[in-house]
């Protein structure tokens, strides 16, 4: 069978992709192949935060692009995005840098404003670090369930979608590339984009052009009040969000563990928990106890820890890292660039 377009991987990042296609270019025919199934590969939550700091001009732009398509994608697929919410960015080292772009969280240093069960009560200003405050800087979503929304909609729409499907080899045969699965069907593809985030390196072998690092979610078992801000550890790869309706805080720490893969087993060692520990007890000493259960799994960084769309006969996505929320309407807008439509 032959399409027009066939996209490997059905993140955030290529089922935007697929969502944006097919509302501008509506008379293509489609393909989408997934190796588990919807949202499987995701992790519970894909938090966008926009931090003044370390993101370079093309990353604002995107951020900024993004934020505008994800508004109306969400809507014509019925997903209800949460309201946005401030962030507090906490830090050690770079309190000359941050201050030069946010306000002090006075509500850190006061925390007689702050309702009693609030989480802020355990940063005290005694124990280090510099606490300042980002109006609006964080989103999310439920990546499963918006995963599930997106694809739904392009199911709606008559495009075929097939997941638990594993390729097994994609090669160019003239003007279409082949694609064959585990299962032996063969399908032929004007264009491909792979985006298989951290199994990437499955199709595109360069492991110099992008590598997958391990990362690891923690629970902690503390329920936010309504009005409590996100916190970013800008020294640490690390961030605390509130998750109302699960009643408590998701902990997110990005190990040191490089050079993943996500088709072995990953685990939680002791190591993962002692490192946890050690982000937060730069700030506090009140969290040991509250530390619940992890999941782990892998995200793909490029070499300079930016999303890359390049085309090498194939489109590859490098570099996702777990940024599908932030970036993927405008990754999205970068491939159909590269398929050259207009």
């Amino acid at each position: 069978m032959k399409y027009d377009i066939a996209i490997i991987g059905m993140g955030i990042t290529g089922l935007t992709t697929a969502n944006l296609i097919h509302k501008r270019f509506p008379d293509k025919k489609m393909l989408l192949i997934e190796k588990q199934e919807i949202g499987q590969g995701t992790s519970y939550y894909s938090a966008g935060f926009n931090p003044p700091l370390s993101i370079s001009d093309q990353a604002k732009q995107s951020y900024k692009t993004s934020s505008t398509l994800i508004k109306t994608l969400a809507k014509e697929v019925g997903y209800v995005l949460p309201d946005t919410i401030d962030v507090v960015y906490m830090t050690e080292d770079r309190k000359s840098l941050i201050e030069k772009y946010c306000k002090p969280a006075e509500h850190l240093n006061d925390t007689s404003t702050v309702p009693a069960g609030s989480i802020s009560h355990f940063f005290k200003k005694e124990i280090g670090g510099s606490f300042y405050i980002g109006k609006g800087d964080g989103s999310y979503v439920d990546a499963r369930s918006y995963c599930e929304k997106l694809a739904n909609n392009l199911t709606a729409n008559g495009l075929d979608i097939n997941t638990q499907t594993y390729v097994t080899e994609l090669s160019k045969k003239g003007d279409y590339f082949q694609i064959i699965t585990h299962l032996s069907a063969i399908y032929e593809s004007k264009d491909v984009i792979v985006s298989t985030g951290p199994f990437l390196n499955t199709f595109e072998p360069n492991k110099k052009i992008s590598r997958n690092k391990k990362v690891c979610a923690f629970s902690i078992n503390i329920e936010p009040e309504k009005n409590d801000c996100a916190f970013i550890f800008l020294d640490d790869e690390a961030f605390l969000l509130p998750l109302h309706k699960e009643k408590k805080w998701l902990l997110s720490i990005t190990s040191t563990e490089w050079g993943i893969d996500p088709d072995k087993k990953i685990t939680v060692t002791s190591e993962d928990f002692v490192m946890a520990k050690k982000v937060l007890n730069k700030y506090t000493n009140a969290f040991d106890e509250y530390i619940g259960e992890a999941i782990v799994f892998a995200d793909n960084y490029s070499d300079q820890k930016e999303i890359k769309v390049e085309k090498n006969e194939a489109i590859y996505v490098r570099g996702t890292s777990g940024g599908g929320v932030r970036y993927a309407p405008a990754t999205g807008l970068k491939i159909i660039e590269k398929l050259g439509y207009k």
